[in-house]
């Protein structure tokens, strides 16, 4: 099976690694409303795209045990992902009005990439479970 488009399997430990402090680093500057002096006003900017490759690394790393049905059950995944993250979408769309609009809009960056991972993880650990690999 060719699966370039994935990264290597030590990417996910990597990714793992940098979702803390990009995350903690985020959620700083969402609920505080200004960076520490010290970082001046590009912290939100570093966390963020942080975040963003961190999540990357973590949903989009081979398994050591890579084949086609694990690449089903990452298709599914990512496809229930999108499904879902647009209910969220709408869901807070109609819902949420000026400044809590505007937070749930930096959050819903990660949601699609969350949700894959959450879902992932899971069918994955079923999959194990029940003796699929």
């Amino acid at each position: 099976m060719k699966t370039n488009y994935l990264f290597p399997h030590r990417f996910r430990k990597a990714g793992w690694w940098m979702s803390l402090p990009f995350f903690c680093g985020c959620a700083y500057c969402l609920f505080s409303g200004h960076a520490p002096e010290p970082f001046g006003p590009w912290l939100d900017e570093v966390c963020v795209t942080g975040l963003a490759v961190a999540l990357l690394f973590i949903g989009f790393s081979r398994e050591r045990d890579e084949d086609e049905c694990i690449d089903r059950l990452r298709m599914r995944a990512l496809t229930w992902a999108v499904y879902a993250s647009t209910l969220v979408l709408i869901a807070g769309t109609l819902t949420l009005y000026d400044t809590d609009y505007l937070y749930f809009t930096f959050a819903y960056f990660f949601v699609v990439q969350l949700l894959f991972i959450a879902r992932y993880g899971w069918t994955l650990r079923r999959f194990r479970k029940e003796g699929g690999a």
